[in-house]
């Protein structure tokens, strides 16, 4: 009789070889995934995005996790949070069953997108809870030291809130 790990071996689909990554593509995506840090997202969402952006065409998603060895949750859950911050587009080749993905063309939109998406909602959820702060401090007489602080901390994001619109303009302004 033989073990379960040879009764089942044939009958498993054999899976694709995907090429391991090339020390420039791991290099761009350490850059990535440095820049994802500061922000907030996730290291596979950043290693996915390096490998669309340093591909010469559209890749599928058995690809994707092929040549990044990670799981189909994580390249699933990466897609989506890129398609949904507009930083990556779905293509559709005539007579392919399969969805392929290439970063956006222009990397400032994309970055745009994201930085729009993480820094103003922390930005202006934080507005009132520096506001309260202030507040609290003024009435229970902190010294001035940290009254004035705590007011330049609050200007500032009043600042950046007001800036944003500039600095990171809507899409399709």
């Amino acid at each position: 009789m033989k073990p379960p790990s040879e009764k089942s071996a044939g009958r498993r689909k054999s899976r694709p070889s995907f090429e391991p990554l090339q020390p420039h593509e791991i290099e761009l995506a350490d850059f990535f995934v440095r820049m994802a840090g500061i922000l907030g997202v996730p290291r596979s969402v950043a290693e996915i995005y390096a490998l669309l952006y340093v591909s010469s065409g559209p890749l599928d998603f058995d690809h994707i996790q092929g040549r990044l060895g990670i799981s189909k949750g994580s390249v699933s859950q990466g897609l989506k949070f890129l398609r949904d911050h507009e930083m990556v587009l779905s293509v559709k080749e005539k007579g392919a069953r399969r969805e392929r993905w290439q970063p956006t063309p222009s990397l400032a939109a994309s970055l745009v997108a994201l930085l729009r998406s993480q820094v103003l909602p922390a930005l202006e959820q934080a507005q009132p809870g520096l506001q309260r702060v202030l507040a609290d401090a003024q009435q229970r007489g902190a010294q001035p030291e940290v009254i004035e602080r705590l007011s330049r901390l609050n200007r500032w994001n009043s600042r950046a809130l007001e800036l944003a619109p500039l600095l990171l303009p809507p899409p399709g302004a």
